[in-house]
């Protein structure tokens, strides 16, 4: 099985095109994760100024939310 998935992936990476594709979509998940975090943080921030606490998860779940309607 192991064989079978490196297989199909080394052979997807031999064109130049797609190398640069898969690394141009990881750079891109790479920077939404970041711009997640930060803006988690932010609003962890903002909340504590506020006199309020909220879970990572929640900080999170509403930075998604916050970003998707936008």
């Amino acid at each position: 099985m192991k064989f079978i998935y490196s297989s199909i992936i080394s052979s997807f990476l031999e064109s130049k095109s797609n190398k640069q594709n898969v690394r141009l979509l990881l750079r891109f998940i790479l920077t939404l994760g970041v711009m997640v975090t930060a803006y988690s943080v932010v609003f962890h921030f903002l909340m504590a100024a506020e006199g309020r606490e909220y879970s990572w998860i929640t900080g999170f779940y509403w930075t998604l939310v916050v970003m998707t309607t936008l």
